[in-house]
């Protein structure tokens, strides 16, 4: 047996997890709540870190039992349908909601993703403006709102960008000196 030449090994084609299948409606759902262009599907392969092969697979069978609805257009475009929101067509230009908030800066995205860290969270890009935080996938929004709420349990001010970008510091109350007793 040792005078045949070895196979070059080809990645095995795998069957998405409950918890991948999970991940990717979560995602599916934000881009279509945010109305965001529909992903791609390496976009979507790499939310679950996997091929391409099983994310079709797994799109093909929500189509199939309605949980989703697809619709393609020439030149490539498509809109995906789930829980009754469309997301914006793909390749097209994106039209903005009419409760889109003013952008929010990178220092005060960076400085919730740091306090949430420090909060022992986990968080992991997953797309533009999309957080996998301790597994589960969350809009800017949502992840603004989980610092906002940890700092004001902890008897500080939520971010709202006063804070000097680059300092690392966040705008806290300002406490009494500490007096020996």
């Amino acid at each position: 047996m040792d005078d045949q030449p070895a196979r070059p090994s080809t990645p095995r084609i795998r069957v998405l997890s409950a918890a991948d299948r999970a991940l990717l409606l979560d995602y599916l759902r934000a881009v279509a709540r945010d109305e965001r262009p529909c992903p791609g599907m390496a976009t979507l392969a790499d939310v679950v870190g996997c091929g391409e092969t099983p994310v079709v697979r797994f799109l093909q069978s929500l189509e199939d039992d309605g949980t989703i609805k697809v619709e393609r257009r020439t030149g490539g475009r498509r809109r995906l349908r789930i829980d009754a929101c469309w997301t914006a067509w793909s390749g097209g230009r994106m039209r903005r909601a009419a409760s889109v908030t003013a952008p929010v800066s990178d220092c005060i995205v960076d400085q919730a993703r740091r306090h949430l860290m420090s909060r022992d969270h986990t968080i992991v890009g997953a797309g533009p403006g999309l957080f996998k935080i301790n597994g589960r996938v969350r809009s800017l929004p949502e992840m603004l709102e989980m610092a906002n709420r940890s700092l004001m349990s902890l008897g500080r001010s939520p971010l709202d960008g006063t804070a000097p970008c680059g300092t690392g510091v966040h705008p806290s109350p300002v406490r009494p000196p500490m007096v020996e007793r």
